[in-house]
């Protein structure tokens, strides 16, 4: 297996390429994949560890139609693929949920503690400012490579084989170019600058984030597009024919 951890900008710029013409050619895909992230995005504040679950859940769903589609050709085998994948991303989401419970009580407590109301004020005089919005794109920019490249590269390593030692390697090479960090910018300022317009698009930069990182990691490992042959099949039988 060759893994290509070193990647250059043409590299980063292919991966937005891949991705937005597979999301072309698969217009059934891109539009479940929208609706679902429609669907989350309904869920309220109230219900944080009830989204974040169900965010993680998009990452792995999103990650596993797109890569079945691209590698066979065909979804035949996303049930399969699925319940291959299954054990991985139920501990994920259920040590994700379990976190977020904990945190939003935390966070309660300490709001109730320090007078949120009045930190509020002072921090939306200063949310325009030209430094935090670019702090706010290089955060969001930081949670794709630190939280979400991680849940998709564990998704390849599992289906390759990896162990987790493999996936940390790969991972800490990856976290060590820039380009790898100004390569996720463009989604990022997307998502700041529909924050501070009122929209929110959370779960879209989510997804987003997640499928841009399915084609990096096509590079990374160099794994080849198979031609189509049955795009909007999502329910069949588990076919034994490869590329």
């Amino acid at each position: 297996m060759n893994i290509k951890t070193r990647l250059n900008t043409q590299d980063f710029t292919q991966a937005y390429k891949n991705l937005g013409r597979f999301l072309f050619q698969h217009p059934a895909i891109a539009a479940v994949l929208l609706l679902l992230a429609g669907l989350v995005s309904q869920l309220s504040v109230t219900q944080f560890p009830l989204k974040m679950a169900a965010l993680v859940a998009l990452i792995g769903f999103s990650v596993a139609i797109v890569t079945t589609q691209y590698r066979t050709g065909s979804l035949s085998q996303l049930l399969a693929e699925l319940k291959y994948q299954q054990p991985v991303w139920l501990v994920v989401i259920t040590g994700v949920g379990i976190l977020s419970w904990g945190g939003l009580w935390v966070a309660q407590q300490m709001l109730a503690l320090k007078g949120f109301e009045q930190a509020s004020d002072h921090s939306a005089n200063t949310m325009f400012d030209g430094p935090a919005v670019g702090g706010m794109v290089i955060g969001a920019a930081l949670v794709c490579m630190a939280q979400i490249l991680p849940l998709v590269l564990g998704y390849f390593c599992h289906s390759l084989g990896l162990n987790k030692q493999q996936g940390e390697a790969i991972w800490l090479k990856l976290l060590t170019q820039i380009k790898m960090l100004v390569a996720f910018v463009p989604i990022a300022s997307l998502a700041v600058g529909a924050a501070l317009a009122g929209f929110d698009v959370s779960t879209l930069f989510v997804m987003l984030s997640a499928l841009y990182a399915t084609f990096v990691l096509f590079i990374v490992f160099e794994i080849s597009p198979c031609a189509p042959r049955e795009v909007s099949r999502f329910i069949a039988a588990p076919q034994s024919g490869q590329c």
